[in-house]
């Protein structure tokens, strides 16, 4: 791995400097030193080390997302969704897909928290909502296709009546009249 001492040796300048510039930093760096720099990094094949970024910093960039079927029809959409989203920001998910049968979510959680993510979103989850939440230690989190009555957990949620009104509206013109609704569970 690339450190940035070597491209200070490489580009014959202060290991500050190339620390400025690559890290976009507001300290006045010539036009040309920092071109220099940037090209001999690149050259050389620099990454920043995250992990030492994140002990600096205290921030990790890493979301956890975690899932309890990642077979089911939408997950993988709604993960794309959620790393497209997330990559846009200069954040990464960790995605963790937790079998009922399996493994604990609390373990999981722990695991995660472990890692330094700063955040939670649960997706399409079944778990017991109050196990998640006082284990998450003030960290954000939001709940992804997931709707609650008895309390109000940051929920975000397609709008199912308004979907199922259109489908409704659908086969109505297409001349079926006997229509059946099978709810799910009702904190769905």
């Amino acid at each position: 791995m690339v450190t940035i001492r070597e491209i200070a040796e490489t580009a014959g300048v202060s290991i500050a400097t190339v620390s400025r510039v690559l890290s976009n930093s507001d300290y006045p760096v010539s036009q040309g030193t920092r071109s220099l720099i940037i090209k001999v990094a690149s050259d050389m094949g620099y990454s920043p080390n995250r992990a030492a970024r994140s002990l600096r910093t205290e921030r990790s960039s890493l979301i956890g997302v975690i899932l309890d079927n990642f077979t089911s029809n939408w997950s993988p959409i709604i993960i794309r969704g959620i790393q497209d989203v997330l990559h846009k920001n200069g954040y990464f998910s960790l995605v963790v897909n937790i079998p009922w049968e399996t493994h604990s979510q609390a373990d999981v959680v722990q695991d995660l928290r472990g890692l330094s993510v700063e955040g939670f979103m649960f997706v399409e989850t079944w778990h017991p909502v109050s196990e998640r939440l006082n284990m998450l230690n003030n960290k954000p989190y939001v709940f992804v296709h997931r709707l609650f009555h008895q309390s109000d957990p940051f929920s975000v949620i397609p709008d199912e009546a308004y979907n199922s009104a259109l489908a409704v509206q659908h086969l109505l013109d297409l001349g079926h009249q006997r229509i059946a609704y099978i709810a799910g569970p009702e904190d769905y």
